[in-house]
């Protein structure tokens, strides 16, 4: 019984931080689903670059680009900011994908803004549910069943 209290115990992690990484995509969808109702107002763009990150170790090294984009808008008379396109937005080696949309969206352009009505924070210049929606949810309930698994079948199996 001893020798299965540390595989219990990491296995128990694994399912709380997929629990909370599920948790985290369900809200990215949720937003994004309710973002097709949300309201409209015209904002500009005010800043618009691909991001490069850069990552090393273990011998190998990889760069994946972002598109950076940020803009403001105006509620009732008061200014607002953010940077989020779309709900599921994601990085990749390809820079194809960044440029693109940096192309889309240049420094100065008008924008259709499409904010939350109850937190006007909250704001994405495209509306909906793409497949890139999903991942951190799909992510989540894989490494939570993973954890949750792994802890039932070593308690009546072992190992």
């Amino acid at each position: 019984m001893r020798s299965r209290v540390a595989p219990i115990i990491f296995f128990v992690i694994f399912a709380i931080a997929g629990g909370i990484v599920t948790k985290i995509g369900f809200g990215i969808y949720q937003n994004a689903k309710k973002s097709m109702e949300w309201p409209t107002v015209n904002g500009a763009v005010t800043s618009s670059e691909i991001e490069r990150n850069h990552s090393s170790g273990s011998g190998s090294s990889s760069t994946t680009y972002g598109a950076d984009i940020a803009y403001d808008y105006q509620i009732k008379g008061e200014t607002y900011s953010a940077n989020k396109v779309s709900f599921g937005e994601y990085s990749s080696s390809d820079i194809g994908h960044a440029r693109k949309i940096v192309n889309k969206y240049p420094v100065g352009k008008v924008v259709n803004v499409y904010y939350n009505p109850d937190d006007l924070y909250i704001a994405v210049l495209e509306p909906g549910i793409f497949w890139s929606s999903y991942i951190v949810f799909v992510l989540g309930l894989i490494f939570f069943s993973v954890g949750f698994f792994g802890a039932i079948g070593t308690l009546l199996f072992g190992h």
